[in-house]
Protein backbone atom coordinates (compact mmCIF):
# COMPACT_ATOMS: atom_id res chain seq x y z
CA UNK A 1 0.00 0.00 0.00
CA UNK A 2 1.21 3.27 -0.86
CA UNK A 3 1.18 6.23 1.08
CA UNK A 4 1.67 10.16 0.99
CA UNK A 5 4.49 12.06 3.05
CA UNK A 6 1.63 13.88 4.64
CA UNK A 7 -0.08 10.87 5.89
CA UNK A 8 0.10 10.89 9.70
CA UNK A 9 1.52 7.26 11.51
CA UNK A 10 -1.72 6.47 13.02
CA UNK A 11 -3.26 7.02 10.14
CA UNK A 12 -0.93 4.87 8.36
CA UNK A 13 -1.20 1.99 11.03
CA UNK A 14 -5.07 1.71 10.65
CA UNK A 15 -5.29 1.86 6.73
CA UNK A 16 -2.78 -0.57 6.76
CA UNK A 17 -4.60 -2.73 8.96
CA UNK A 18 -7.92 -2.26 7.04
CA UNK A 19 -6.27 -3.26 3.83
CA UNK A 20 -3.71 -5.78 4.70
CA UNK A 21 -5.34 -7.31 7.87
CA UNK A 22 -3.25 -9.33 10.67
CA UNK A 23 -3.35 -12.47 11.77
CA UNK A 24 -6.93 -13.17 13.04
CA UNK A 25 -8.39 -10.87 10.39
CA UNK A 26 -8.81 -10.86 6.83
CA UNK A 27 -8.24 -7.32 5.20
CA UNK A 28 -10.14 -5.90 2.28
CA UNK A 29 -7.08 -6.56 0.12
CA UNK A 30 -7.32 -9.74 0.38
CA UNK A 31 -10.86 -10.27 0.10
CA UNK A 32 -10.50 -8.35 -3.03
CA UNK A 33 -7.93 -10.64 -4.29
CA UNK A 34 -10.70 -13.95 -3.40
CA UNK A 35 -13.93 -12.01 -5.01
CA UNK A 36 -11.66 -11.44 -8.37
CA UNK A 37 -10.65 -15.50 -8.52
CA UNK A 38 -14.19 -16.49 -7.70
CA UNK A 39 -15.70 -14.67 -10.59
CA UNK A 40 -12.78 -15.09 -12.70
CA UNK A 41 -13.25 -18.73 -11.89
CA UNK A 42 -17.20 -18.59 -12.30
CA UNK A 43 -16.92 -16.35 -15.48
CA UNK A 44 -14.32 -18.91 -17.25
CA UNK A 45 -16.92 -21.77 -16.43
CA UNK A 46 -19.97 -20.63 -17.54
CA UNK A 47 -17.63 -19.66 -20.75
CA UNK A 48 -16.97 -23.17 -21.24
CA UNK A 49 -20.14 -24.56 -20.57
CA UNK A 50 -21.82 -22.58 -23.28
CA UNK A 51 -18.86 -23.48 -25.69
CA UNK A 52 -19.61 -26.99 -25.25
CA UNK A 53 -23.21 -26.53 -25.71
CA UNK A 54 -24.59 -26.91 -22.51
CA UNK A 55 -28.08 -25.82 -21.75
CA UNK A 56 -28.99 -27.26 -18.26
CA UNK A 57 -28.23 -25.01 -15.13
CA UNK A 58 -26.82 -21.87 -17.37
CA UNK A 59 -29.70 -20.02 -15.27
CA UNK A 60 -28.29 -20.73 -11.81
CA UNK A 61 -24.24 -20.57 -13.14
CA UNK A 62 -25.13 -16.82 -14.16
CA UNK A 63 -26.66 -15.90 -10.96
CA UNK A 64 -24.17 -17.05 -9.09
CA UNK A 65 -21.53 -15.07 -12.03
CA UNK A 66 -23.71 -11.69 -10.94
CA UNK A 67 -23.74 -12.66 -7.31
CA UNK A 68 -19.69 -12.71 -7.55
CA UNK A 69 -20.05 -9.90 -10.10
CA UNK A 70 -21.37 -7.38 -7.46
CA UNK A 71 -19.26 -9.21 -4.17
CA UNK A 72 -16.15 -7.98 -5.99
CA UNK A 73 -17.81 -4.70 -7.22
CA UNK A 74 -17.95 -3.97 -3.25
CA UNK A 75 -14.39 -5.34 -2.17
CA UNK A 76 -12.58 -2.86 -4.95
CA UNK A 77 -15.25 0.42 -3.67
CA UNK A 78 -13.17 -0.49 -0.32
CA UNK A 79 -9.66 -1.15 -1.91
CA UNK A 80 -10.47 1.99 -3.85
CA UNK A 81 -11.49 4.24 -0.65
CA UNK A 82 -8.73 3.23 1.52
CA UNK A 83 -5.88 4.18 -1.23
CA UNK A 84 -7.96 7.44 -2.16
CA UNK A 85 -7.45 7.96 2.06
CA UNK A 86 -3.64 7.02 1.51
CA UNK A 87 -2.85 9.42 -1.65
CA UNK A 88 -5.91 12.39 -2.54
CA UNK A 89 -4.26 15.61 -1.69
CA UNK A 90 -7.41 16.55 -0.26
CA UNK A 91 -6.69 14.31 2.67
CA UNK A 92 -3.45 16.53 2.86
CA UNK A 93 -5.86 19.60 3.63
CA UNK A 94 -7.84 17.18 6.66
CA UNK A 95 -4.51 16.36 8.73
CA UNK A 96 -3.34 19.61 8.64
CA UNK A 97 -6.62 20.73 10.44
CA UNK A 98 -6.67 18.24 12.93
CA UNK A 99 -2.79 18.34 13.30
CA UNK A 100 -3.20 20.79 15.93
CA UNK A 101 -6.11 19.34 17.83
CA UNK A 102 -4.95 15.52 18.13
CA UNK A 103 -2.60 14.64 20.53
CA UNK A 104 -2.78 10.85 20.54
CA UNK A 105 -2.52 8.37 17.87
CA UNK A 106 -6.04 6.96 19.28
CA UNK A 107 -7.69 10.04 17.93
CA UNK A 108 -5.96 10.03 14.73
CA UNK A 109 -6.83 6.09 14.47
CA UNK A 110 -10.85 7.01 15.59
CA UNK A 111 -10.90 9.80 12.92
CA UNK A 112 -9.85 7.42 10.11
CA UNK A 113 -11.56 4.18 11.26
CA UNK A 114 -14.92 6.61 11.23
CA UNK A 115 -14.52 8.37 8.00
CA UNK A 116 -14.26 4.28 5.96
CA UNK A 117 -16.97 2.99 8.43
CA UNK A 118 -19.06 5.74 7.59
CA UNK A 119 -19.35 4.65 3.87
CA UNK A 120 -22.53 2.77 3.63
CA UNK A 121 -25.07 1.95 1.36
CA UNK A 122 -27.82 3.26 3.57
CA UNK A 123 -30.45 3.32 0.47
CA UNK A 124 -31.46 -0.27 1.52
CA UNK A 125 -32.47 0.79 5.07
CA UNK A 126 -34.39 3.76 3.88
CA UNK A 127 -36.09 1.44 1.63
CA UNK A 128 -36.77 -1.35 4.07
CA UNK A 129 -37.76 1.97 6.79
CA UNK A 130 -40.40 2.49 4.07
CA UNK A 131 -41.71 -0.91 3.86
CA UNK A 132 -41.72 -1.12 7.54
CA UNK A 133 -44.02 2.36 7.95
CA UNK A 134 -46.31 0.72 4.44
CA UNK A 135 -46.74 -2.98 6.59
CA UNK A 136 -47.55 -0.80 9.92
CA UNK A 137 -50.75 0.83 7.96
CA UNK A 138 -51.43 -2.70 6.44
CA UNK A 139 -51.03 -4.03 10.01
CA UNK A 140 -53.35 -1.20 11.25
CA UNK A 141 -56.10 -1.97 8.51
CA UNK A 142 -55.92 -5.76 8.80
CA UNK A 143 -56.30 -6.47 12.59
CA UNK A 144 -59.10 -4.01 12.59
CA UNK A 145 -61.09 -6.00 9.58
CA UNK A 146 -60.04 -8.93 11.33
CA UNK A 147 -61.22 -8.27 14.64
CA UNK A 148 -64.70 -6.59 13.27
CA UNK A 149 -64.83 -10.02 11.14
CA UNK A 150 -65.02 -11.69 14.45
CA UNK A 151 -67.09 -9.95 16.49
CA UNK A 152 -70.23 -10.16 13.33
CA UNK A 153 -69.55 -13.98 12.87
CA UNK A 154 -70.17 -14.19 16.76
CA UNK A 155 -73.55 -12.22 16.33
CA UNK A 156 -74.60 -14.17 13.67
CA UNK A 157 -73.63 -17.40 14.80
CA UNK A 158 -71.87 -19.93 17.68
CA UNK A 159 -68.29 -19.50 16.81
CA UNK A 160 -65.73 -21.86 17.49
CA UNK A 161 -63.78 -21.24 20.75
CA UNK A 162 -60.43 -20.47 19.09
CA UNK A 163 -62.26 -17.38 17.64
CA UNK A 164 -61.93 -14.94 20.77
CA UNK A 165 -60.89 -16.94 23.41
CA UNK A 166 -56.31 -16.88 24.10
CA UNK A 167 -56.43 -19.88 26.21
CA UNK A 168 -57.81 -21.96 23.63
CA UNK A 169 -55.36 -20.57 20.86
CA UNK A 170 -52.67 -21.41 23.37
CA UNK A 171 -54.41 -25.26 24.00
CA UNK A 172 -54.07 -25.47 20.09
CA UNK A 173 -50.95 -23.68 19.02
CA UNK A 174 -47.68 -25.20 18.91
CA UNK A 175 -44.25 -23.18 19.13
CA UNK A 176 -42.82 -23.87 16.17
CA UNK A 177 -40.94 -20.27 16.20
CA UNK A 178 -37.08 -20.77 15.95
CA UNK A 179 -36.71 -23.76 14.44
CA UNK A 180 -39.00 -25.31 16.86
CA UNK A 181 -36.42 -24.94 19.71
CA UNK A 182 -39.05 -24.18 22.39
CA UNK A 183 -41.30 -26.58 20.79
CA UNK A 184 -41.19 -29.57 24.18
CA UNK A 185 -40.40 -26.86 26.80
CA UNK A 186 -43.64 -25.32 25.83
CA UNK A 187 -45.42 -28.40 25.42
CA UNK A 188 -44.54 -29.42 29.14
CA UNK A 189 -45.13 -25.65 30.78
CA UNK A 190 -48.74 -25.17 28.64
CA UNK A 191 -50.66 -26.78 31.62
CA UNK A 192 -48.97 -24.77 34.31
CA UNK A 193 -49.54 -21.81 32.37
CA UNK A 194 -53.14 -22.41 31.40
CA UNK A 195 -54.19 -23.63 35.12
CA UNK A 196 -54.85 -26.81 34.10
CA UNK A 197 -55.62 -29.54 37.17
CA UNK A 198 -52.40 -31.21 38.16
CA UNK A 199 -53.02 -34.85 37.34
CA UNK A 200 -52.28 -37.18 40.35
CA UNK A 201 -51.84 -40.44 39.83
CA UNK A 202 -54.39 -42.53 41.59
CA UNK A 203 -53.03 -44.44 44.90
CA UNK A 204 -49.85 -41.30 45.13
CA UNK A 205 -50.01 -38.84 47.49
CA UNK A 206 -48.93 -36.51 45.27
CA UNK A 207 -51.63 -33.76 45.75
CA UNK A 208 -49.85 -29.90 46.68
CA UNK A 209 -52.78 -27.67 47.79
CA UNK A 210 -50.98 -24.14 47.57
CA UNK A 211 -50.15 -25.78 43.68
CA UNK A 212 -53.86 -26.53 43.01
CA UNK A 213 -54.90 -22.96 44.26
CA UNK A 214 -52.59 -21.49 42.02
CA UNK A 215 -53.64 -23.31 39.25
CA UNK A 216 -56.91 -22.53 40.13
CA UNK A 217 -56.05 -18.70 39.96
CA UNK A 218 -54.45 -19.06 37.00
CA UNK A 219 -58.18 -20.42 35.45
CA UNK A 220 -59.78 -17.17 36.59
CA UNK A 221 -57.41 -15.14 35.27
CA UNK A 222 -57.82 -16.65 32.01
CA UNK A 223 -61.48 -16.37 31.74
CA UNK A 224 -60.99 -12.29 32.65
CA UNK A 225 -58.69 -12.07 30.37
CA UNK A 226 -59.34 -10.20 27.06
CA UNK A 227 -60.58 -11.80 24.25
CA UNK A 228 -58.69 -11.80 20.74
CA UNK A 229 -60.86 -9.24 19.03
CA UNK A 230 -59.66 -6.68 21.68
CA UNK A 231 -56.15 -7.87 21.25
CA UNK A 232 -56.58 -7.14 17.97
CA UNK A 233 -57.49 -3.92 18.01
CA UNK A 234 -54.76 -3.27 20.58
CA UNK A 235 -52.33 -4.32 17.65
CA UNK A 236 -53.97 -1.77 15.23
CA UNK A 237 -53.84 0.55 17.62
CA UNK A 238 -49.92 -0.05 18.27
CA UNK A 239 -49.34 -0.43 14.80
CA UNK A 240 -51.36 2.97 13.84
CA UNK A 241 -49.23 4.84 16.40
CA UNK A 242 -46.10 3.04 15.77
CA UNK A 243 -43.23 5.05 13.51
CA UNK A 244 -40.41 2.91 12.37
CA UNK A 245 -36.71 4.07 13.24
CA UNK A 246 -33.47 3.40 13.40
CA UNK A 247 -30.78 4.59 16.09
CA UNK A 248 -27.48 5.05 16.13
CA UNK A 249 -25.35 5.72 12.93
CA UNK A 250 -27.83 4.24 10.38
CA UNK A 251 -30.82 6.44 12.20
CA UNK A 252 -28.11 9.67 11.75
CA UNK A 253 -27.73 8.77 8.43
CA UNK A 254 -31.63 8.66 7.78
CA UNK A 255 -33.09 11.74 9.34
CA UNK A 256 -33.76 13.40 5.65
CA UNK A 257 -37.07 12.54 3.80
CA UNK A 258 -35.09 12.65 0.26
CA UNK A 259 -31.69 10.76 0.05
CA UNK A 260 -28.29 12.68 -0.12
CA UNK A 261 -25.55 10.74 -0.17
CA UNK A 262 -23.12 13.39 1.70
CA UNK A 263 -25.56 14.30 4.18
CA UNK A 264 -25.72 10.91 5.07
CA UNK A 265 -22.28 10.17 5.16
CA UNK A 266 -21.83 13.24 7.28
CA UNK A 267 -24.14 12.52 9.86
CA UNK A 268 -23.24 9.14 10.54
CA UNK A 269 -19.10 10.19 10.19
CA UNK A 270 -19.88 12.36 13.06
CA UNK A 271 -22.39 9.63 15.03
CA UNK A 272 -19.35 7.19 14.63
CA UNK A 273 -16.83 9.74 16.03
CA UNK A 274 -19.55 10.46 18.97
CA UNK A 275 -19.82 7.08 19.73
CA UNK A 276 -16.35 5.84 19.95
CA UNK A 277 -15.67 8.85 22.57
CA UNK A 278 -12.02 10.27 21.74
CA UNK A 279 -12.88 13.17 18.85
CA UNK A 280 -14.72 15.95 20.16
CA UNK A 281 -16.51 17.48 16.96
CA UNK A 282 -15.07 21.56 17.21
CA UNK A 283 -14.54 23.41 14.42
CA UNK A 284 -10.66 21.75 13.31
CA UNK A 285 -12.84 18.49 13.18
CA UNK A 286 -15.55 19.51 10.90
CA UNK A 287 -13.18 21.04 8.79
CA UNK A 288 -11.27 17.95 8.55
CA UNK A 289 -14.31 15.70 8.36
CA UNK A 290 -16.03 17.96 5.16
CA UNK A 291 -11.96 17.11 2.90
CA UNK A 292 -12.62 13.37 4.00
CA UNK A 293 -15.69 13.70 2.75
CA UNK A 294 -15.11 14.62 -0.49
CA UNK A 295 -12.24 11.94 -0.84
CA UNK A 296 -14.94 9.16 0.84
CA UNK A 297 -17.87 10.20 -1.39
CA UNK A 298 -14.97 10.66 -4.64
CA UNK A 299 -17.95 12.57 -6.57
CA UNK A 300 -16.43 14.87 -9.09
CA UNK A 301 -19.34 17.25 -9.31
CA UNK A 302 -19.08 17.49 -5.55
CA UNK A 303 -16.85 18.95 -3.14
CA UNK A 304 -18.00 19.16 0.96
CA UNK A 305 -17.42 22.49 2.81
CA UNK A 306 -17.40 22.96 6.65
CA UNK A 307 -21.04 24.60 5.89
CA UNK A 308 -22.02 21.43 4.62
CA UNK A 309 -20.47 19.59 7.78
CA UNK A 310 -22.28 21.73 10.24
CA UNK A 311 -25.45 22.01 8.30
CA UNK A 312 -25.53 18.12 8.17
CA UNK A 313 -24.63 17.75 11.89
CA UNK A 314 -26.61 20.49 13.60
CA UNK A 315 -30.21 18.94 12.22
CA UNK A 316 -28.98 15.14 13.33
CA UNK A 317 -30.20 13.86 16.05
CA UNK A 318 -29.49 10.13 15.70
Amino acid sequence: MIFREFVPSAVKAQLAFLMLGNKGTRGYGAIHDEAKSKFNALDQALTLRIAAGERDGLDDCRAELRAAKRNLELAQAEVDCLNRFATRDEMKEAFDALGAEFTTDAQWAAFIHAAWAARMDFSKFRDRQKRARDLCSEIKDTADHLATLLDEFDNVSDSPPEFHLIPTLLEKTEARELGGHNLHWWSSMRPIVLGHPKEVPSGLEDFDEWEERARKTLRVAWAAAPHLPALLRTVASVAGDFTPTKHGVIGAALQTRQHSPRTGYIRAFGRILIDGGVVRLNQAVMSGMASVATVAINDEALTVTIHDVRQALATSRG
